[in-house]
């Protein structure tokens, strides 16, 4: 079986965008879906995090290609499952690679950035968590 990463993307009128990770279950990922989701939460930010630090896909809900007046850069994490589809991670990480990155990002901090900055070089911060 291999593990489905569930979030989404609110912004601030509270549409929504939905997206899912598959991630490959590999012989080190023998750890209950109910302990992984509970490390999850205790490294985000009150269940949210900056998807491009995890390398997933953001989900912005303005497809204009600019940054609309409410959007801002977290991502919600809603729920992992097992499941018996095929990995659809861009980076081939087994879930427990995943889970790695997401405790040391957590580890260094979480990055945000200021969506109307014209680069992301100069548009980039540490949340204070």
């Amino acid at each position: 079986m291999n593990i489905e990463f569930s979030y989404l993307y609110r912004d601030a009128s509270n549409y929504k965008s939905w997206g899912r990770v598959v991630f490959a279950e590999g012989a080190s990922d023998q750890i209950s879906i109910d302990l992984a989701d509970a490390q999850l939460r205790a490294s985000f930010m009150y269940d949210t995090f900056s998807a491009h630090q995890l390398s997933l896909p953001e989900l912005f809900t303005n497809l204009q290609g600019y940054p609309g007046p409410d959007d801002h850069c977290l991502h919600e994490f809603d729920s992992i499952v097992l499941t018996d589809e095929a990995p659809t991670d861009l980076l081939a990480r087994t879930f427990s690679q995943f889970l790695e990155q997401v405790r040391t990002t957590a580890n260094d901090g979480w990055e945000g950035f200021d969506p109307y900055s014209p680069s992301r070089s100069d548009r980039m911060f540490r949340f204070l968590f």
